[in-house]
């Protein structure tokens, strides 16, 4: 995306593979380390011809290093994908996890409340104390479809994917950074939807994709999903193979974005520009070009296999500015 910094992590799925056995295959794994860390997982993979199938379950549990620093984490995830006749495929994954962290607490030996078999954590670096009992809780369920159909006009790669996030801060007593609360305050429910469109066509020496995006963001608001940010975007890139170890790839995004600001000061109560009603909506385009080089170092030595330098050039963009400016 148009925000990327210093760059992105590219995770590329397998597709889904024709398999000749309807047999399955299985894997069950645990184990067992320091802090009372535990981590199960068990996975099943199958399928028939087209079809094509997978199901897992990992949890993981552990008391932490410092004090109140427990965390427990389940997950379940399954995928159901269909080869289509032209060499392309249909995938349709889900997944769900509940995440339960503590906050790791204040542990001064000036303190009254200090406790020896936990490591030392200065008052300066945390925000509660011992009888707070600060921790966050976080359901979060993805379902996403993926489809690939390769054409004579290139290779056409679709995904769509919903994603639901709902988090909670719990603590005790009535405290949370500074401001008075309720035993569970600070709770956020966010649904995202995006989509992306693109082909990838292969000319000579060079790699052309051309794509289009689509990405909102709704705010849970006493049941209501109000909308608090929408994005529409283009994207062209170029891959170019200048010489066998040397290629340049050079690209366009065009991102045009609505971002509707929360107008309150969530401390004080008032409003941060007192000519607009609660939420301030405000619109944000731009081009973003980028480049980069990449030099392949294989050639050189053989302690130098799969290893590259790479020079970018490319402008960063994002609209992240306070409501009232």
């Amino acid at each position: 995306p148009g925000k990327a910094i210093g760059g992105v992590i590219n995770l590329t799925t397998r597709p889904p593979q024709k398999t000749d056995a309807f047999r399955p295959d299985a894997k069950l794994q645990t184990s067992y380390s320091t802090y009372d860390t535990r981590n199960h997982f068990a996975r099943v993979d199958g399928g028939y011809e087209a079809l094509n199938y997978g199901l897992s379950y990992r949890d993981y549990s552990t008391d932490g290093y410092l004090r109140n620093n427990a965390a427990d984490i389940e997950t379940i995830a399954g995928r159901i994908g269909l080869l289509l006749p032209s060499d392309g495929f249909v995938r349709l994954s889900g997944s769900h996890t509940d995440k339960l962290r503590e906050i790791p607490v204040k542990n001064d030996p000036s303190r009254a409340d200090y406790d020896s078999d936990y490591p030392v954590v200065k008052d300066e670096y945390a925000s509660y104390a011992a009888n707070q009992d600060p921790r966050r809780e976080k359901d979060l369920s993805l379902i996403r479809l993926d489809a690939e159909q390769p054409s004579p006009w290139g290779n056409w790669k679709l995904g769509v994917y919903r994603k639901g996030e709902d988090q909670v801060y719990k603590f005790d007593p009535d405290h949370l950074q500074g401001r008075p609360s309720s035993a569970e305050d600070a709770t956020t429910d966010w649904i995202t939807w995006q989509g992306k469109l693109q082909n990838e066509v292969e000319l000579s020496d060079h790699s052309l994709t051309l794509g289009l995006e689509m990405a909102r963001l709704f705010m849970d608001d006493d049941g209501d999903d109000q909308e608090r940010e929408r994005t529409y975007a283009a994207f062209a890139e170029d891959e170019w193979r200048i010489l066998p170890t040397l290629t340049l790839k050079t690209g366009l995004r065009y991102d045009y974005q609505t971002i509707w600001w929360f107008n309150e000061n969530v401390r004080t109560g008032e409003r941060i520009d007192p000519d607009k009603g609660e939420n301030v909506e405000k619109d944000y385009s731009q081009l973003v070009p980028k480049s980069f080089l990449t030099y392949e170092l294989d050639n050189w030595a053989e302690v130098l296999r799969d290893t590259s330098i790479s020079f970018g050039v490319s402008r960063i963009w994002t609209p992240r500015e306070y409501c009232s400016v």
